[in-house]
């Protein structure tokens, strides 16, 4: 059975944004606010010339493990994806 907290069936984008407790963090289209700390790092990441391209493959593990622990779910797969097109072929 599908965790309740994730489960959104075949409510409509609207309604789930509705709802108030959506996390929508497609690309592009994130609806959290950025902590000052993430800002400092992407502006200090330019500056510096790192990490200007799609992460790198080797890097998703540890973050799907982090979001996991974040959202505290054992027992369930995070899947993190460059974009929907890499999402739609796992």
């Amino acid at each position: 059975m599908p965790d309740p907290r994730f489960d959104a069936g075949a409510a409509e984008y609207e309604a789930l944004l509705a709802r108030g407790d959506l996390r929508h963090l497609g690309y592009n289209r994130n609806l959290l606010q950025t902590h000052p700390a993430i800002a400092e790092a992407m502006v200090a990441a330019i500056r510096d010339g790192r990490d200007r391209h799609y992460v790198s493959a080797y890097r998703l593990a540890r973050l799907c493990e982090l979001f996991l622990k974040d959202l505290d779910l054992p027992g369930v797969e995070a899947i993190v994806t460059s974009g929907a097109t890499e999402a739609l072929g796992r």
